[in-house]
C-alpha cells in the first residue's frame, strides 16, 4: 500500500464519536500538528526519508478520537531499524 493510497482510503465510516479506548493521552501528546494533506504527507516523508539506511514500508495506519481531536497512528516497518508508530493530529479531515 502506498502512502497516497492510504490517505485516500481515510474515512470517518464507523470511527467512534467519543474517545477512542485504544488511543491514550500519551500518545495525544505526542501527535503533531498537521495543517492538511500536503503537510502531512510531508511530515510522513521527512520521518521515512531520514535513515540513511533503512528501508521504510506501510504497516497501518488508522484514524482515533481524543478530547475532541481527530488522530492519525500510522505504523512503519522498516529493514534494518525498530519500527515507528507516527501520529500526528488531523482535524482538517473533519472539516
Amino acid at each position: 500500500m502506498t502512502l497516497k493510497d492510504a490517505l485516500e482510503g481515510l474515512s470517518l465510516e464507523g470511527l467512534e464519536p467519543e474517545d477512542s479506548e485504544d488511543f491514550g493521552p500519551e500518545e495525544a501528546e505526542r501527535a503533531t500538528v498537521t495543517e492538511g494533506p500536503d503537510d502531512l504527507v510531508q511530515r510522513l516523508m521527512k520521518q521515512v526519508r531520514g535513515s540513511q539506511v533503512a528501508k521504510f514500508a506501510l504497516k497501518s495506519h488508522e484514524l482515533r478520537r481524543r478530547d475532541h481531536h481527530l488522530y492519525y497512528r500510522v505504523r512503519m516497518v522498516a529493514t534494518q531499524e525498530p519500527d515507528k508508530v507516527l501520529i500526528f493530529r488531523v482535524d482538517w479531515i473533519q472539516a
